[in-house]
């Protein structure tokens, strides 16, 4: 019976010194360890008290003493159990909190570091919460050409022109799994306007819901498609049409413009033409066209021009006079081709009749045996009618230009020559003058030379 006392009293002070312990380790004062302590300490004195009754003499011990001790026993191994899983679950508490209480920390030191990443990036950040605008990086506040102070209890709208705001509700840009969204314009402090590209996100933000707008500047890129466009509305108005092409083996139609409507073709359905634009140049032409464009790009040029016959949806034939430019990308590779094509139908149509008028002009002249001469004053050149060779043994070739005419001239005459034509340009009248030219044969020809100078807008 004895050994039963002492192991309850041993039990009895084992689960008050654990539970201190715990008290002290969790910081937790639950009323279960208060009656834990308060039950340890009674039984202590009980099983001391029986204790003694044990070592009286046999009248005076409790015949129940026997039962008493061994509930005692057991309450006393109870209470241990039950403050050992009580410990257990306060130790795993405890834990939690310094883990909840390092995950904070650590998510306070990752919110600076993500606040010092998003000030570093070249786009426009903002994280608005319910209240208003939690965080602007300074790439924002660039674009809105505000500080931080201007965005006091504002929200993301207010920043936002009028006609603009309802793009904030639209389902692209409001996507959760931050697609691409829409693009509008940002008010900024000084009136003006700057359009922008806008990403949604939906995450949180020091604990709370945020939504996270990210800006990216697109006014170069909508500077550039609006001059783009006016070029493009330029072209539709005017009779040359534009032709964008892909790169060759294709050479399909990417772009027209809807000036194209003239010859009888409708740009929708050139560009969804999956075949090569070769397929439009007459037959006749094809083979030729295709050859030239080879061995223009094979010899490294950037831009040529040639001449062909293209057969329109109603079949009638134009000629049209090409401008090609080749597209290359940053690193010098082709993507592309641009075709600028004027109908040159009635011209061509004219041009006999012009290359007839010209022959027989020229007919004329040498009948004459006068010898006509147009001389271009910016370059010295001198086009020279063919009666040069008859009356001074000269091919228009060896005739030159106005410095071979200056040296032909007679040296007694030249000075006189050179003072009345250059009076003769400067006032803008006819030149005339009277002087001694120089044959092949090295003899001279008293000749009248008269001119009419024509100047141009400039």
């Amino acid at each position: 019976m004895k050994w039963v006392a002492f192991l309850a009293v041993t039990l009895q002070l084992v689960t008050v010194a654990w539970a201190l312990w715990l008290m002290r380790r969790t910081n937790e004062k639950s009323p279960w360890m208060f009656f834990s302590l308060a039950a340890a300490v009674m039984f202590v004195r009980r099983v001391l008290h029986w204790y003694e009754l044990s070592m009286a003499s046999e009248p005076t011990r409790s015949p129940y003493l026997g039962a008493e001790t061994t509930i005692v026993f057991a309450v006393s191994v109870l209470l241990l159990v039950g403050v050992v899983l009580s410990g257990r679950m306060f130790t795993r508490m405890a834990r939690e909190q310094v883990d909840l209480a390092h995950a904070r920390e650590l998510t306070s030191l990752e919110r600076d570091r993500l606040k010092q990443l998003l000030e570093r990036l070249p786009v426009g950040v903002v994280v608005e919460q319910e209240k208003g605008i939690a965080f602007v990086n300074s790439a924002f506040l660039r674009m809105v050409d505000l500080d931080e102070t201007g965005f006091k209890n504002q929200a993301i709208r207010d920043l936002v022109a009028p006609e603009h705001r309802e793009k904030l509700l639209d389902p692209g840009c409001r996507s959760s799994h931050g697609a691409q969204g829409v693009e509008l314009e940002l008010l900024r402090a000084n009136g003006s306007r700057l359009w922008v590209g806008c990403r949604v996100h939906h995450v949180v933000w020091a604990e709370k819901p945020a939504t996270v707008w990210v800006f990216a500047d697109i006014s170069e890129r909508k500077a550039a498609e609006a001059q783009r466009e006016a070029i493009f509305q330029l072209f539709s108005q005017g009779p040359v049409v534009l032709f964008r092409w892909r790169p060759a083996p294709e050479r399909s139609v990417s772009f027209v413009t809807d000036n194209v409507r003239a010859w009888g073709f409708e740009p929708e359905q050139l560009m969804a033409y999956p075949r090569s634009f070769h397929e439009l140049v007459h037959p006749e032409d094809r083979e030729r066209v295709q050859e030239e464009a080879r061995r223009f790009f094979s010899q490294g040029a950037n831009s040529w021009s040639h001449e062909y016959r293209i057969v329109c949806p109603d079949g009638k034939i134009r000629w049209v006079l090409d401008r090609t430019v080749v597209l290359r990308d940053g690193q010098g590779r082709v993507i592309g081709f641009d075709g600028y094509l004027l109908d040159i139908s009635e011209l061509h149509e004219t041009r006999p009749i012009l290359e007839e008028e010209r022959l027989r002009y020229a007919a004329a002249l040498e009948a004459t045996g006068e010898v006509v001469y147009d001389w271009n004053v910016r370059t010295g050149e001198i086009t020279w009618s063919r009666a040069v060779l008859k009356s001074f043994g000269l091919t228009p070739e060896e005739m030159g230009g106005i410095v071979e005419w200056t040296e032909r001239i007679h040296p007694e005459d030249r000075e006189r020559v050179t003072r009345v034509l250059a009076e003769s340009l400067a006032s803008g009248a006819p030149f005339e003058a009277e002087y001694r030219f120089a044959r092949a044969n090295g003899s001279y020809a008293h000749v009248f030379d008269r001119g009419i100078v024509e100047k141009d807008q400039a």
